[in-house]
C-alpha cells in the first residue's frame, strides 16, 4: 500500500508539471534570457554564435554548457517552429524520467519498497518539483546525476562493456546540461578510487567510466577555457553566496524551499 501510494505521488505530481508545461510560454528569468535566447538564435542561425548581449555577462551566455539550448532546438526542429510550450514540455518529461530513474535506483540499492518511497520524497521537494515545469537546466541535469549513480553502482557490481558505456554517457550529460556536472565526475573519480583500493578490477571499471565522461565532456570546457579564461567562470551570482558550515548543505538552512518536505528536515 506505501509503495503504490509513494508512486501515486511522484507520478501525478509529474503530470501535473507537464501538463502545465505543455500549455505555458516561457516564464522564468533563466528560461527567457540565458536558454531561450541562445536556442531562439541556434534555431535561426544554425549553430552557436558569438555574440554578447550587454546585459549579459560573457561567462553567463558564452561559458555555460549547452544541452538544454540545444535540446529547445531540437524540440523547434522537430515542431517546425519556436513552441515554447513543447520545448517546457519536453524538458517535464527528463524531470519525469530522473523521478522514475530514483525509484529504479532505490529498489535496486535499498530495501523493498524504498524505491516509490524515494521516488516520491524527491517530488515533494519544492527545490526539484518546482522545477520541474520551469524549464531550468536542473532538471536534465538531475535526471543524469540520477542515471550516472545508478550506472555506476551497478557497474561496481557487475562490470560490463554495456554498463560502463551507459555510466560514461549519463555522467557526460550532466557536465553538459550544468558547471555542476563536473564535481559529480568528481565524486565519481572518488568512488572508483575507493573501490581500487577494495578490487582492482571493479575499480578500475569505474575508473575507465569516469574518464571517459571527463573525455566527452572536455571539448566543451576547454573551449570555455580559451574563451573566459576558466573551465567553470565564476557567474555574478557567485558573489551573493555567504562562506559558513550551514551552506555545506544547499538550502538546509532555508526550509520553506523544501515544501512538505521542510517537517522531515526540521
Amino acid at each position: 500500500p506505501w509503495g503504490l501510494a509513494a508512486d501515486a505521488v511522484w507520478m501525478g505530481l509529474a503530470a501535473l508539471a507537464a501538463a502545465a508545461a505543455a500549455v505555458a510560454p516561457f516564464r522564468e528569468w533563466d528560461t527567457i534570457a540565458l536558454w531561450g535566447l541562445k536556442a531562439m538564435r541556434l534555431y535561426r542561425l544554425g549553430g552557436f554564435d558569438g555574440v554578447q548581449y550587454p546585459e549579459e555577462p560573457l561567462d553567463v551566455y558564452q561559458g555555460y554548457p549547452p544541452l538544454v539550448p540545444l535540446l529547445y532546438t531540437g524540440t523547434y526542429l522537430c515542431c517546425g517552429r519556436v513552441d515554447e510550450g513543447a520545448a517546457l514540455f519536453a524538458l517535464a518529461l527528463l524531470g519525469a524520467g530522473a523521478l522514475a530513474a530514483v525509484r529504479a535506483w532505490g529498489e535496486r540499492a535499498g530495501p523493498p519498497g524504498s524505491g516509490p518511497v524515494a521516488a516520491a520524497i524527491m517530488a515533494l521537494a519544492a527545490t526539484f518539483s518546482l522545477h520541474l515545469a520551469s524549464g531550468y537546466a536542473d532538471v536534465p541535469h538531475a535526471l543524469y546525476v540520477v542515471l550516472g549513480g545508478y550506472w555506476l553502482t551497478e557497474l561496481a557490481r557487475s562490470p560490463r562493456v554495456g554498463t560502463a558505456v551507459l555510466a560514461t554517457a549519463a555522467l557526460a550529460g550532466a557536465a553538459w546540461s550544468k558547471p555542476s556536472g563536473v564535481l559529480v565526475r568528481g565524486l565519481g573519480g572518488v568512488a572508483a578510487v575507493v573501490w581500487l583500493l577494495r578490487d582492482r578490477q571493479r575499480g578500475a571499471w569505474l575508473a575507465a567510466a569516469v574518464a571517459g565522461a571527463a573525455l566527452l565532456a572536455a571539448p566543451w570546457y576547454l573551449r570555455t577555457q580559451l574563451l573566459c579564461g576558466a573551465l567553470i567562470p565564476a557567474q555574478w551570482w557567485a558573489e551573493l553566496a555567504r562562506p559558513g558550515w550551514l551552506n555545506l548543505v544547499p538550502f538546509f538552512p532555508r526550509r520553506a524551499e523544501l515544501g512538505p518536505m521542510a517537517g522531515i528536515v526540521a
